[in-house]
């Protein structure tokens, strides 16, 4: 039995920004498209296995603009089932290959999607954890410029955050007074280097350990390797810029401008104090909105998600978002 809910999702405004003058990325994703019309032309390994893969999927015209999605599974991939036997101590699992059909199509479970809508240069996405706005920008960039060469060989693009009017008056009105960026400290597994060497090291990375490495320069090396994972131990490494009692007017306006920027750091990684007290999280410094729509068994209405995107784009595009 189909079970209908109103799910809410994310909506985030991105422009692009070109090194060169004049490009139009819909305009180029159309012409991509009209050259590889079947899917399975589209789809990029996206690890060293060429397992996983993510490829440009549905798509369709609405009101001018461009609506389309971004779609991640891994090859042969099993999907893993919970068994709920009365009485029973613990649940059972189970798990469930691809199924086959008697048509010859290849079936592969769904990893995860990434809905976005282009319109000329302005872009309004609906992102997930496995299928964030980076992994679109590489997808497009490789899809344009390694799949069908169709930019100049030193011609880049990025997908610009642009910061939410509210709140950029409020750090220009109260003016920023302390900025932190934080980030926990991680590692990730690195194997023996020779037979020598038994024990498995744990190196750190990401955003924690570029500030350590910056802070302690060539020191940091030695400190680096640990024989256990940090995952579980709570550090987190922060960088903070204030001022202590008072400040220049240049100097406050450098801060003002480094709050401002941070639109495009990680959102749970930044907080903003004001000089009246009040605090802005990262993820109000993005131009971004909630939705509510359909979902049928958890399957987005696309129609109804391609509308209201389409819409709130539009309203960014008229309110003269820069």
């Amino acid at each position: 039995m189909a079970r209908s809910t109103k799910v809410q999702k994310s909506i985030t405004y991105k422009q692009v920004r070109w090194t060169s003058e004049g490009r139009d990325l819909q305009s180029l994703l159309q012409r991509a498209i009209r050259k590889l019309p079947a899917a399975l032309d589209r789809h990029r390994p996206v690890d060293e296995q060429e397992s996983a893969f993510h490829a440009l999927n549905h798509h369709r015209s609405q009101d001018g603009a461009l609506f389309s999605e971004v779609v991640q599974y891994t090859q042969g991939q099993h999907q893993q089932m919970l068994v709920k036997a009365p009485n029973a101590p613990e649940y059972g699992l189970e798990e469930y290959p691809p199924p086959e059909n008697s048509d010859g199509h290849e079936r592969e479970f769904l990893g995860s999607q990434l809905f976005f809508v282009v319109d000329h240069n302005h872009v309004a996405l609906v992102q997930s954890q496995a299928l964030s706005s980076r992994h679109l920008e590489r997808y497009l960039r490789w899809l344009l410029a390694e799949r069908l060469d169709l930019l100049e060989q030193e011609e880049r693009f990025f997908l610009a955050d642009q910061v939410a009017p509210k709140e950029k008056e409020r750090i220009t009105r109260s003016h920023a007074k302390k900025i932190r960026l934080g980030a926990d400290l991680v590692t990730r597994a690195e194997l023996p280097q020779s037979e020598a060497r038994e024990l498995v090291q744990h190196i750190p990375y990401g955003r924690g350990a570029e500030l350590l490495r910056a802070a302690f320069g060539d020191r940091w090396k030695a400190m680096a390797h640990f024989s256990d994972a940090l995952d579980e131990a709570n550090i987190e490494v922060a960088l903070e810029i204030r001022y202590k009692y008072r400040t220049t007017p240049n100097a406050q306006e450098f801060l003002d401008q480094v709050a401002i920027s941070l639109r495009h750091a990680e959102p749970e990684d930044v907080e903003v104090e004001l000089s009246d007290g009040g605090k802005i999280k990262g993820n109000d410094l993005r131009l971004s909105a909630k939705l509510r729509v359909e979902a049928n068994n958890g399957r987005v209405d696309r129609q109804q998600l391609c509308e209201q995107m389409t819409d709130w784009l539009r309203q960014q595009i008229d309110r003269g978002v820069r």
